[in-house]
This record gives structure tokens, sequence and C-alpha cells, in this order.
């Protein structure tokens, strides 16, 4: 892979979960890519499980993928002159420490009054709703994933019946949902100025003609040509 400039992707977790519990589970599905950015690239499992292995979706992004930055006490909002006057009503010289157990003891509250100040110090974060919510009913059928997590313990057959019931029915209900969504859209479609005149533009996005992209297909072209 080193040599042909070739990258793999994938989640960091087992995908393959033997039933039988002698064996252990084993990272077997993942991606190989090449000349692709790393950052528009993300790896997530699917609970859709049909197998012994979790499915792997892997999404190629047109944009960077934002990563997590790594937790940190300060940033460029800190306001360190309250930092400084926080730990003094909480730190004090006057303390014995004359044993192992006194100073491990004032240690950990050093380092709890100090993680304490630098919160304090910081304004609260910056989050933005997000743009799309599921039900109730869906809602807590995703909850029970710790159905997959204890199949994936245990690996017991009276483990994954249940699992893969929730699975279809949560299947069953994403798919009642996704059709009350296109029915609601339907008929919200209107060729009046108080939409936009949502009904021409909906149809006009249906007369323009699909085109579908199959790497598979581009890949084979570009070997043909060579």
């Amino acid at each position: 892979m080193q040599t042909a400039n070739l990258a793999h992707v994938s989640t960091g977790e087992p995908t393959y979960w033997p039933n039988d519990r002698r064996k252990v589970p084993d990272l077997s599905d993942f991606a190989v890519v090449r000349r692709i950015p790393a950052h528009t690239i993300t790896a997530s499992s699917s609970c859709d499980l049909s197998s012994d292995n979790s499915p792997v979706i892997i999404a190629l992004h047109s944009r960077f993928v934002p990563t997590p930055s790594a937790p940190t006490l300060s940033t460029k909002l800190t306001n360190w002159t309250t930092f400084r006057t926080l730990p003094q009503a909480s730190l004090t010289q006057q303390v014995p420490l004359k044993t192992a157990q006194d100073i491990e003891g004032y240690v950990h509250h050093l380092v709890q009054t100090t993680q304490q100040a630098a919160w304090n110090s910081n304004p609260p974060p910056h989050t933005t709703p997000p743009k799309h919510t599921c039900t109730q009913p869906i809602k807590q059928k995703i909850a029970k994933r710790k159905l997959r997590k204890r199949w994936q313990t245990t690996r017991s057959p009276r483990d994954k019946t249940p699992f893969n019931k929730a699975v279809n029915e949560l299947k069953q209900l994403l798919y009642e949902e996704k059709q009350q969504a296109i029915q609601t859209y339907l008929t919200t479609l209107t060729a009046t100025d108080a939409t936009d005149y949502s009904l021409w533009k909906a149809t006009k996005r249906l007369e323009q003609p699909q085109t579908n992209y199959s790497p598979s297909a581009d890949y084979r072209r570009r070997m043909g040509e060579k």
C-alpha cells in the first residue's frame, strides 16, 4: 500500500462478530483509497446487521470534514484576569505536606481547582441547533443500540434475536416517516407566489435528466484509456 500510495479508511472498531464466543472479534471490513484527501472521507458502522459482519458506510464529502479539536483548558476568549482570581479563594500555602497521602491529596485539589477556574473563565460554547430531527418513536428505537452492544459482548443467539427485531422495527419506522414527509411535501406544492411557485420548481427538477456517477465505471474508463 505504501509503494502504490494507497491509504486505508476504517472505523477503528471490530466489524466481524462471530457467534462462537471462543473466537475473537476482528476488523475485517475497510476501504482502500488512492489520491483522495483523508479529511474528505468518513467511515461509520451501520446497525443493519444481517450477518456476522457489521456493515461499514464510507462517505465521500465534497468539502472538508471538520475534525473535533483536542480538549483544552483555555481558548482565545479566556478571561485571564478571572482565571488568576478564582484559585486564590481555594488554594493556600498553609497545608501540611508530611506524607505521600498529604501530597497526593493536595495535588488532586490543585488540579481540580485549576480546571474549575479555567472552565469558569471561558464563555459558554456556541452550539448550532441540528437542522434535521427525528420523531420520538425513532429516537426510542435508536436508543436500543444497547441491544447491539449486548449481543456483541455475549454473542448469544438469545441476545441476537431482540436486536434483529429492533433493527427491522427501526427500518419500518424510517420508511413510514420518509413516506409521510414526501406526502407532506407534495401537498404543500402550489403554483402561487405564496410558496415561491414551489410546484413549478419541483416539476422543473423532475424534468432534468438524472446522471448517475459510478466510481467503478470511471475507473474502468480510465484503465481503458491507458
